[in-house]
């Protein structure tokens, strides 16, 4: 089996992961997405080196919930690196997860771009230390 460079995407629906597909794709990176940040567990059996983890908190309720969820994922991927991804910023909001030890912080009325840069660079710092899930 070949083992391939896999972003995990956290999200309700697939706005998100269905806009980036094509983008990872072409710099050779796949994705997975789940709607609980808890349910990868079962993924690490899989051919997947999960080298980065992506969170969008769109759509899962009150920013608590949110906080919530990302701590736990955070705490559940170790020195993964993390991406969070949201459409409501606020500087509580971006001082609050940052503090989590993010690797990149997104809103998204920047665009695509430089979230896909940002993946870029945090699965070859994945791969150079040999991190993977």
């Amino acid at each position: 089996m070949k083992l391939r460079n896999t972003i995990l995407v956290v999200e309700k629906g697939n706005v998100l992961t269905a806009r980036l597909e094509q983008s990872l794709r072409d710099k050779g990176y796949f994705s997975i997405r789940i709607e609980k940040p808890d349910s990868f567990v079962p993924l690490l059996d899989s051919g997947d080196l999960i080298r980065a983890l992506l969170f969008r908190d769109g759509d899962y309720g009150t920013s608590e919930e949110n906080y919530t969820k990302l701590k736990i994922l955070k705490s559940m991927s170790r020195d993964m690196p993390l991406l969070f991804c949201t459409a409501n910023n606020s500087p509580q909001k971006e001082d609050r997860v940052r503090d989590l030890g993010l690797f990149y912080y997104h809103t998204e009325d920047m665009g695509l771009d430089p979230l896909v840069a940002a993946i870029d660079c945090a699965v070859k710092k994945s791969v150079i230390e040999d991190r993977f899930l």
